[in-house]
């Protein structure tokens, strides 16, 4: 389980069941790490943002979106997911804030 500013977001379908029967929050929706990047998804596993920590020193939480069976990424996130996700005020806060996130999920 992924939790990000108390919102929790499940690996598979076994941990988002489980969340519905646990003591807090139930899951938001789901995670998938890949390399590089997080994708965090809704209930309906529709992306929505990405956690990016990558070899060109990009480091960022962005909007993500899927259209035509490609994933696009914007250079940021909106408000919306800012409040959502907890994201600090300043370039230097979110780009740690980011990598702390990808680095909080084993491969």
């Amino acid at each position: 389980m992924l939790i990000i500013n108390n919102i929790k977001f499940a690996k598979n379908d076994r941990e988002f069941t489980n969340s519905l029967f646990e003591t807090g929050n139930t899951a938001y929706g789901f995670y998938k790490k890949l390399k590089g990047r997080i994708h965090l998804m809704d209930m309906q596993r529709n992306i929505f943002a990405a956690v990016i920590v990558n070899n060109h020193d990009f480091k960022a939480v962005v909007n993500a979106v899927k259209l035509d069976g490609k994933i696009h990424y914007q250079h940021g996130a909106s408000s919306i997911t800012e409040k959502l996700l907890g994201i600090p005020d300043g370039y230097i806060a979110s780009r740690d804030y980011a990598e702390t996130v990808f680095n909080s999920v084993e491969a």
